[in-house]
């Protein structure tokens, strides 16, 4: 490693801005010290006076802010923010405290009677300034916002602002230490208008082709920057360089027990260790750099009297962290940040800018108190294109981000609303850029922030279900094979048998783009693993006659179904890793054990345990027959004699405390869940609308949060599960993977720390404090949950809870009701017999509740349990690890749409909110979308409208947070909690 004593990073540009202004001010000195002259126009406040005159009064301090009360007084914000005069935190409010007829008010002035005296308004009306004057977005990433603004409830009438590339709102980038609230629109028009060529187009002269290479050039910016982290050695006491590649590692750069150093800083706990960036030396003086924290965990360390840093480097400090009682609460904990590297640009002494590349910091903990040394550090790369399957990727790109409110937010933002708001992309004729948004009132809220606005959809995308669909495991491994398909076939005699058995090849049906996930846990044939020559075992009684080690072509011309499976080695553990995810989530497979095999390098013998460790793929099934049967093994040992009764009528009274463990074992209700209709239901589980008491009550039942609380009825994951890991909707289900008894317990980890998983089944662990929820679809043998200790050799897992899969005849024995996944309707009398169905095709899901464990899913007999889908649900995060991610500081709280024109007085308790929000993603095509309010019979609705005719609008997840949701996506109304548009 590289010592490190000094280092300096150009931070001229806010000096060059301080400068202008100290001295702008002292040729104006007289106006900061002059009355507040108002005048008819309020032109001459047009930015050639004394800083205070930009504002009604004040001097930005928080006990006597800027005061906005008239329009030109909120373009000033937006121009001055964009020239750089406020690097440093200052405070601002809309209106001014006047006494009017004895009765101190907050007004604002829009107008002047006839004879210049101002009427006094309950509102800023911005629509005459808005269409003589280009108004900006307030901030970037070049000059961020760090003030805080208070709009006093007071609405800002038809405002259209004109957003610069990257962050384009009202406000563009909110940095840690902005505060927005109290913020109120009415009319908002924001404009992401791209670059423009035409510079005299007064509405978008700002957006010159001058600009355009800090859009175009981003990409190639970023190859030559780079971000060094220097570690504080206690042995040397000196600084060492750890290089931050762009690629650095399927985990990153890992830091541990970086709380060990005992040394204060201004009595504060501080990490002795920095962040230096490196930035292109090329295009001459066309850009000047910056590196930003999102987080007050990653300080600048201008803020301390640190021997070895520059002004503009950035720090670690842990402080925050100290002090905070959840993170310190002795379990998997995980606070994270951001740091953007930035190219800014100045064009007619405004600033534009563009983040370049981007790192994620995460904070772990274990400890319960500082002295514990149990902090570390993870530091990754943003990085989204995935060329090479292994490299790891956050995913995470600052793309061009756009919201009502505010672009992008790192700070905090609270009673802010919109009454009718529109977006406008693209319309310069020239650089279209592609836009996406978090909320549609916010573009993107940092990951360090605190956001209830849709607390939901943060836990959907940041992996809170642990999924596994066999029927897209097995689309990842091969193609399908069709009748008429040629097939290589042989025969081969296992290991310690003295039979052939009769093999195929599949090699030629073979998903090249997926099968590396799978490739090392297949089996293959003469170690011809890098050629893809992966074999399965058929029994098809017309390839006996096959000479032993000659294969030959064979063409399917019957049923493919006993030719369409995948085999896996024996004695072998699949699971996810931290170099590749292949869609299991929080399970693992575990193969057979197959003593025969031990002396086969390649395993392509051992076929005696067929059945135990593959995948089938069959029919595709849409239908699901739910089932609320569960045998609780811990009070009862089997099922009555037949079974659970089948239920004919659901009963006309229930609660929750009826579904106890008698009832699961003496009673079946099925009810029929149609997979080709789930779309539906956008994004909400199924039966989440069901108008059954009987049913809600079930599920209320059984159902809890990642917090171990109820799930509400009627919210988006409240019902039974059909999606994939990234949250796809489900049309049929035909792989899956037949399970016995859990078999023999091996050694899968090391002598020293033995790991024991079952063969035969599928290993998962809840580590939820709380429990969780696992959804099942399978057929065949009854389905088991088995609790299990993975740390002892002997002892048998011990059967927990079991569910009915078993029918009672060839034909469907069911009586089962209907449910309407769009109109939530369930009936009351079941249906018994349908011809068109046998009972043992039929696909059976349930839901268990299950606490905090390790347990095995398998069948309760020696036959089969065929298992097509799992899911687990309210996991602390099931597919990318167990800890809580926290905040540190910042919110989101209270933003939101409006459902008719808001009113001073109305503000904030009396508001009818929407209680809604989208993510949406934008090509580069022009066009506008609408969000306004609707009366519908005498009730108000959202309404989102967008164009077709280009349709630019690519990708769309509404999401509702009302308990009996409607709303309209152009025209067409909306009765999910969740819908998703898609091109």
């Amino acid at each position: 490693m590289k010592k490190r004593t000094s280092i300096r990073i150009l931070s001229g540009l806010v000096m060059a801005f301080t400068a202008a202004a100290i001295s702008f001010g002292a040729l104006t000195v007289s106006w900061f010290n002059g009355p507040n002259i108002m005048t008819k126009d309020d032109d001459y406040l047009d930015g050639n006076i004394g800083l205070r005159n930009y504002f009604y009064s004040g001097d930005g301090t928080s006990a006597n802010p800027f005061e906005i009360v008239s329009p030109i007084h909120f373009y000033n914000l937006t121009r001055l923010q964009n020239l750089g005069i406020f690097p440093e935190k200052k405070y601002f409010q809309i209106g001014h405290t006047f006494n009017i007829e004895g009765q101190d008010v907050i007004r604002c002035i829009n107008s002047y009677d006839s004879e210049g005296e101002p009427i006094y308004d309950k509102y800023l009306d911005m629509g005459e300034l808005s269409h003589s004057r280009t108004l900006m977005t307030i901030g970037g990433e070049g000059v961020p916002f760090v003030g805080t603004v208070n709009g006093n409830g007071l609405p800002i009438k038809n405002l259209k602002i004109c957003g610069q590339p990257e962050d384009v709102g009202v406000f563009g980038y909110v940095a840690p230490e902005g505060v927005i609230s109290g913020l109120v629109f009415e009319n908002l028009e924001v404009k992401s208008l791209g670059y423009n060529a035409n510079v005299e187009d007064p509405d978008n002269a700002l957006f010159s082709e001058d600009i355009d290479d800090i859009f175009n050039s981003a990409s190639y910016l970023a190859r030559d920057v780079s971000l060094s982290f220097y570690n504080y050695n206690s042995f040397t006491s000196e600084y060492e360089e750890i290089q931050l590649k762009k690629l650095n590692g399927a985990s990153g750069t890992q830091l541990f027990n970086v709380n060990e150093n005992d040394k204060l800083i201004n009595e504060t706990e501080l990490y002795n260790g920095y962040f230096v960036p490196t930035f292109p030396e090329l295009l001459g003086d066309r850009f000047t750099y910056s590196l930003r924290s999102s987080s007050p965990l990653i300080v600048e360390t201008s803020d301390y009297d640190l021997t070895g840093t520059g002004d503009s480097d950035v720090i670690i400090d842990l402080g925050p962290l100290h002090n905070s009682e959840v993170f310190n609460e002795g379990k998997p904990t995980q606070a994270n940040a951001k740091l953007y590297l930035v190219a800014t640009t100045k064009v007619d002494g405004y600033t534009f800018s563009r983040v370049i590349q981007s790192y994620t910091i995460e904070f772990y903990s274990n400890s319960t108190t500082w002295d514990d040394k149990g902090y570390g550090i993870g530091i990754f790369c943003d990085y989204i294109i995935q060329a090479d399957p292994d490299d790891h990727n956050t995913h995470y790109h600052h793309g061009n981000n756009i919201g009502l409110v505010a672009g992008h937010v790192d700070g905090n933002i609270s009673n802010c609303y919109v009454y009718n708001g529109r977006f406008t992309f693209n319309d310069t004729g020239y650089h279209p850029i592609l836009a996406e948004t978090d909320t549609a009132l916010i573009g993107e809220i940092g990951s360090n922030v605190a956001n209830s606005l849709e607390p939901e959809l943060g836990l959907v995308v940041n992996g809170d279900i642990g999924i596994m669909n066999f029927s897209k495991i097995y689309g990842m491994i091969r193609s399908d094979m069709t009748v008429g398909s040629v097939v290589k076939a042989g025969q081969r005699t296992p290991a310690g048998e003295t039979s052939p058995k009769n093999y195929i090849s599949y090699k030629n049906f073979i998903n090249t783009e997926t099968i590396g996930n799978f490739r090392d846990y297949l089996r293959y044939y003469d170690g011809k693993q890098d050629e893809n020559e992966f074999i399965t075992w058929t029994d098809k009684e017309n390839m006996s006659s096959a000479t032993d080690n000659v294969w030959h072509d064979y063409t399917v011309t019957e049923s493919k179904d006993v030719f369409n499976s995948v085999d896996f080695l024996w004695n072998r553990v699949i699971e996810d890793d931290d170099d590749v995810d292949r869609g299991l989530g929080v399970f693992k497979v575990v193969s057979s054990y197959n003593s025969a095999a031990k002396t086969n390098p390649y395993g392509q013998y051992m076929a005696n345990n067929i059945g135990e460790c593959r995948i089938v793929n069959s029919t595709p099934k849409t239908k699901v027959y739910f089932s609320t049967a569960e045998l609780d093994r811990s009070i009862y040992d089997d099922w009555l004699e037949g079974g659970p009764a089948r239920g004919t009528t659901l009963p006309s009274y229930s609660d929750v405390k009826s579904f106890n463990h008698q009832f699961g074992r003496d009673y079946n209700y099925c009810f029929e869940l149609d997979l080709e209709k789930m779309a539906d239901a956008g994004q909400n589980d199924y039966m989440y609308n069901t108008d059954s008491p009987f049913l809600t009550n079930y599920l209320n039942s059984r159902l809890i949060d990642k917090y171990g609380k109820p799930v509400e009825p009627g919210s988006a994951r409240f019902g039974f599960m059909f999606r994939s890991s990234e949250n796809e909707i489900l049309s049929s289900l035909s792989s899956y993977m037949p399970l016995k008894k859990p078999g023999s317990k091996q050694n899968f980890g090391t002598e020293e720390n033995p790991v024991y998983y079952p063969s035969k089944s599928i290993v998962f662990g809840i580590e939820n404090e709380n429990g969780a929820n696992v959804s099942v679809v399978g057929n065949g043998s009854d389905i088991t949950i088995y609790s299990y200790d993975p740390t002892t050799p002997t002892g048998n897992p011990t059967p927990v809870y079991t569910m009915r899969c078993t029918g009672g005849g060839n034909l469907d024995a069911h009586r089962y009701f209907s449910y309407d996944v769009k109109t939530g309707e369930t009936s009351t009398e079941a249906v018994q017999y349908r011809g068109d169905m046998k009972d043992g095709g039929a696909l059976y899901g349930h839901i268990f509740k299950l606490p905090k464990g390790n347990y095995v899913l398998g069948s309760n007999t020696d036959g089969d349990a065929n298992v097509y889908f799992l899911a687990v649900q309210g996991q602390t995060e099931g597919t990318i690890g167990t800890t809580d991610l926290i905040s540190i500081g910042d919110a989101v709280e209270n933003v939101d749409f409006l459902l008719k024109a808001p009113t001073l007085e109305d503000y904030p308790l009396n508001f009818e909110t929407a209680l809604f929000s989208f993510r949406g993603n934008f090509n580069l095509s022009a066009g506008t979308v609408d969000m306004t309010a609707i009366t519908v019979d005498d009730k108000r609705y959202m309404k989102v409208s967008f164009d077709l005719n280009p349709t630019f609008l690519t990708y769309m997840l509404t999401y509702s947070r009302l308990t009996e949701p409607i709303y309209y996506i152009n025209n067409m109304a909306i009765e999910a909690m969740n819908y998703t548009y898609q091109v």
